[in-house]
């Protein structure tokens, strides 16, 4: 619809003949125009302009055709009204208006431009002009243009409101909430207002104020579908997805064809867990509206949570080509592109989209992420930094951080401790409510009850945790140990089907917020709860600052402290953490009696067997290496290549994930040479099935540990497979790891506390073949036999430990 303009004067003078006539018929015009009979105007308007062709009689006639929607004829006439006055402000008002109605903004943007030009204080031409440069992409004139109409008119909330917008879109989102103010104290019944500012309360982390202001839209606007599904997303980022469900339930009763709200959905059902209904709701969103980028890229990370990668990229794909400007398409990109092992590919997203959106913190991690994954750890933890500068409170990225710092040579134990503890610091300030837990001390079990212990972790899967954890959990005594786990992510594989009846309850924290998960499990009588992640990936740490259970611990899945305030006690073993390493760790040390890990043997046992040693049929002694290549720091190789130049006919086998990206290869071939390696003693090999990376062990006479961060999984892997393991002991749990699994495993002559040590000891086992094939032969029958895979034996050890730890917080809390 056009807008009101100025109708010309009675005429003031005596007409002539034509003249009055035409006067009438414009009269009897408006007449009817203010009776709202347009069709019956329209014939006066025709002879006023066929008596006098004025411009205001075609600015009459031209306005009146416009309102019908006749916005051909409507242009026809009020060009002849400019042509016959380049300065005739209301025709060229209203051609501006009706380029502006159809979408025409460059052809609105100039016509309302002359308009202003003729009255510069008019506040209908600088709410159009703004809308104009808004909707045809020119933020910076549409800002000049609000912020014009702001100083001649600041007690009209409209342009307060254009700035707020203006703002949110050029993503100063603090500026655009302080314009939205301004806006609602002039007018503070105003839905659309209250919707806008939450979306820039949104963008700027603000979630708890912009779902006020969301409640508040709806309050004043109840059935608003965009409020409704706006409080979904906020509700979603905080953790509170169920919540979140309902709400975009309601927007799709209300719309079933609003995409938005099935995109929201989608983002709420991913969350909880159900990508295959996320998936589903993705593609309703993309049904209504083909170009909705964001559904794509969402679609995306519902694939990729199918472990669909091809499709994920697909579509991630598709959402950055419609919107090549979407940042946080680019980053999801990355995510996918490096789940496939194309590092570099993601390395380039991700810097795409940090040069789109300098601000995205997520992007910044990410980025650091795939740069610590190649090896790259100095530059990963400036990333980081400049994700926390961005976002403060990003513990994700903080918990990253702390976890590179745990195996980078160079990095005190005071020094990794100080950046823990300042993550810890930063969890409980999140953590606020986590004082007004029931204050009460924790009684004493009853007789025959069982303590109820609660194992948080990701990794409930075919993961070295879930291979540790899969051969103690059938042995624990259930009078004594009531074990309930707690995923903190959605996906199950067929480790996890073999473990999940094990446990008396499986509880996902995923989708939950940090106070909703702490609140669950103080529901549930949690005695002791057991981290099992540290600062690894999908690790909850924030949860335990809640304190949630009386007492709480972490052990297995992290080889360093967690410097979170609420993490009680850190199990270990004696070799782990010797007595004078104690101040290393926030929390209180204690020990298990044999070690502090039990491997569940793999179900290969019998179709793989450790076979011969090669270097008896080869000719030379073949040293392997499986570890992750991130562990592969400038002073690992330097030792291997001492140990290289020693023993010039020796080979090297290195397996590992990122050995699938043909750049990386190239990259450790490089590295390689450098320290005397030839590339033509090396092999390199990718990612296998576990059966055919076990089975890669048969080709391995000895292996080679990393430092300072020590094999674990790998370690156990090889000593089934009768390959032993030359280890260099250090001075943290992590870097002793290694030291406590071959002591317990009963080869501590292949442990070395030193450089010269290692190269001595390993030179000395390389000399007598004949005693390396008896060891290889008889290898896995002495390790199956040792603690370190007595499931049985371990979990009594573990039950014991718990139950002692219980009795000592009962004892303590009442002293």
């Amino acid at each position: 619809m056009l807008k009101w303009f100025k109708r010309p004067p009675a005429p003031t003078a005596e007409p002539a003949s034509a003249a009055r006539r035409a006067a009438e018929a414009r009269q009897q015009g408006n007449a009817l125009l203010d009776q709202g009979k347009l069709e019956e105007a329209l014939q006066p308007y025709r002879e006023a302009v066929a008596l006098e062709p004025s411009p205001e009689a075609f600015v009459s006639l031209g306005y009146t055709l416009g309102e019908l929607g006749r916005a051909d004829e409507a242009v026809e006439a009020l060009e002849q009204a400019v042509r016959m006055d380049p300065a005739q402000f209301d025709a060229i008002y209203l051609l501006g208006t009706l380029a502006l109605g159809r979408g025409n903004y460059p052809q609105a943007i100039s016509r309302l431009s002359r308009a202003l030009e003729l009255q510069p204080s008019s506040d209908m031409v600088l709410r159009d002009l703004c809308s104009a440069c808004f909707l045809g992409g020119d933020l910076a004139r549409a800002h000049q243009v609000a912020q014009a109409g702001a100083a001649a008119h600041p007690q009209q909330a409209d342009f307060h409101f254009f700035l707020g917008n203006i703002l949110t879109q050029q993503g100063h989102a603090a500026g655009a909430v302080e314009c939205f103010d301004k806006a609602l104290l002039l007018q503070p019944a105003h839905p659309e207002g209250h919707y806008n500012r939450a979306l820039a309360l949104h963008a700027a982390g603000r979630l708890e104020e912009a779902a006020q202001g969301l409640r508040t839209a709806i309050a004043q606007r109840p059935g608003y579908v965009p409020a409704l599904t706006g409080l979904a997303s906020v509700l979603t980022d905080q953790g509170q997805a169920r919540e979140a469900e309902q709400y975009c339930r309601q927007a799709l009763a209300l719309d079933g064809r609003d995409a938005e709200a099935h995109n929201a959905l989608g983002n709420v059902l991913l969350s909880l867990g159900r990508p295959d209904d996320a998936a589903e709701s993705y593609r309703h969103a993309l049904a209504l509206h083909g170009g909705h980028a964001q559904a794509h890229a969402n679609l995306g990370l519902a694939l990729m949570a199918q472990d669909r990668m091809a499709p994920a990229v697909e579509s991630l794909r598709k959402a950055v080509a419609l919107d090549p400007r979407y940042a946080r398409g680019h980053n999801n990109l990355g995510i996918a592109l490096q789940r496939q092992g194309h590092l570099e590919d993601a390395v380039a997203a991700y810097g795409r989209a940090i040069e789109l959106d300098p601000a995205l913190a997520q992007a910044h991690s990410n980025f650091a992420a795939a740069l610590q994954a190649q090896g790259h750890h100095e530059l990963a933890i400036t990333s980081w930094r400049k994700a926390l500068a961005l976002e403060p409170g990003f513990l994700d990225a903080w918990s990253n951080l702390v976890y590179v710092m745990s195996f980078m040579p160079g990095v005190s134990a005071r020094e990794y401790l100080d950046e823990a503890t300042r993550f810890g610091r930063a969890a409980v300030a999140r953590a606020v409510p986590f004082t007004q837990w029931p204050s009460a001390p924790p009684a004493a079990l009853a007789p025959g009850e069982p303590l109820r212990v609660g194992f948080v972790s990701g990794d409930f899967r075919e993961h070295p945790v879930g291979f540790f954890l899969e051969g103690i959990l059938g042995h624990f005594n259930p009078s004594r140990v009531v074990p309930i786990a707690y995923p903190t992510r959605p996906g199950e594989d067929r480790l996890t089907a073999r473990i999940k009846p094990r446990f008396a309850a499986w509880n996902s924290l995923a989708g939950m917020s940090d106070e909703e998960a702490a609140r669950k499990i103080h529901a549930d009588g949690v005695h002791l709860l057991v981290d099992l992640a540290g600062h690894s990936e999908h690790n909850r740490l924030p949860v335990f600052a809640w304190r949630p259970a009386p007492v709480q611990l972490t052990w297995l899945g992290y080889f360093a402290s967690t410097g979170t305030p609420g993490i009680d006690y850190l199990v270990a073993d004696p070799p782990g953490v010797p007595p004078h390493c104690r101040e290393d760790f926030s929390e209180a040390v204690r020990y298990m009696p044999d070690t502090r890990l039990c491997f569940t043997a793999p179900e290969y046992g019998d179709e793989l067997q450790a076979g011969p040693l090669p270097a008896m049929s080869s000719g030379h002694l073949t040293f392997g290496c499986f570890q992750n290549m991130t562990k592969l720091n400038d002073d690992v190789l330097a030792l291997w290549g001492k140990v290289f130049r020693a023993m010039p006919e020796a080979r090297l086998r290195h397996q590992s994930r990122q050995m699938g990206d043909a750049s990386l290869r190239e990259q450790l071939f490089l590295r390689l040479e450098q320290h005397g390696i030839a590339r033509d003693r090396a092999d390199l090999a990718g990612p296998t099935g576990r059966q055919a990376y076990l089975a890669a062990h048969q080709q391995v006479d000895i292996m080679l540990d990393t430092f300072p961060y020590t094999g674990a999984t790998t370690t156990c892997e090889a000593l089934w497979m009768g390959v032993p393991t030359m280890t260099l002991a250090g001075r943290s749990l992590l870097a002793r790891q290694g030291a406590s699994l071959l002591t317990c495993a009963g080869l501590a002559s292949w442990v070395a506390e030193d450089e010269d040590e290692f190269l001595d000891r390993l030179l000395r086992h390389c000399s007598d073949l004949q005693a390396l094939a008896g060891l290889r032969a008889g290898l896995r029958a002495q390790v199956l036999a040792s603690p370190l895979f007595d499931g049985a034996r371990f979990a009594g050890n573990l039950e014991s430990l718990l139950h002692s730890l219980w009795r000592e917080r009962v004892e303590g809390a009442g002293a």
